[in-house]
């Protein structure tokens, strides 16, 4: 991947913030699928709950607390390297 490729990148991604800061999510968007900092929050919690219960000890608590760190982070990873597959393969070339 060369810079140019690295520049369209970075654009788009400005170009999106900046659209979502002005307009923000559509409500029937959200209605639909949420929005990804939902689905976020969404498997945090889930972890919690299943991670997270009072019978562990301080040590184990930490273990866990930083498995599900990790969890959160391959998810967010896996999914992005997939959007950025697919759109790679896309009209606009990036």
């Amino acid at each position: 991947m060369d810079i140019e490729y690295w520049a369209n990148s970075t654009a788009l991604m400005l170009a999106a913030l900046l659209i979502e800061a002005g307009v923000g999510w559509p409500d029937r968007l959200y209605r639909l699928i949420a929005h990804p900092t939902v689905w976020i929050g969404a498997l945090v919690s889930q972890l919690e709950r299943w991670l997270n219960q009072e019978q562990h000890s301080a040590a184990s608590s930490m273990i866990f607390g930083a498995a599900a760190t990790l969890i959160v982070l391959v998810v967010v990873f896996v999914t992005t390297i997939i959007a950025v597959r697919l759109t790679d393969a896309g009209p606009m070339g990036f």
